[in-house]
């Protein structure tokens, strides 16, 4: 954010360091970071990965996403999407049910 007439210098430096601002980033880019809160968004068959192109990989990213949390992870799965551009209709995640499945026993 640039300066603005009428903000104060504190205002726009801390602007551009980020306080209180929450990050948003893909999991490649989370890689060798930590936070206090996780959360992925739409873990389902379709929106998370091809995971019948290259189920290793997907896996793999899983892992990297969810050891960035310390205290909290948040996932959502949508069961339907009407957005035409991604991947609209009925969700599933059959075949990403493993990963519902090895996270499941930690839910408190």
């Amino acid at each position: 954010m640039e300066r603005q007439a009428g903000c104060k210098w504190i205002e726009s430096i801390n602007s551009f360091r980020g306080v209180d601002t929450i990050p948003i980033m893909t999991i490649h880019k989370s890689k060798g970071l930590e936070f206090k809160a996780v959360y992925l968004i739409a873990l389902d068959d379709t929106a998370f990965w091809d995971f019948k192109s290259d189920p290793d990989a997907t896996r793999r990213a899983l892992f990297v996403a969810i050891s960035r949390a310390k205290l909290y992870l948040t996932f959502t799965f949508a069961q339907s999407r009407s957005n035409l551009n991604f991947h609209s209709g009925k969700q599933s995640h059959q075949l990403i049910s493993e990963f519902y499945d090895l996270i499941e026993p930690l839910i408190k």
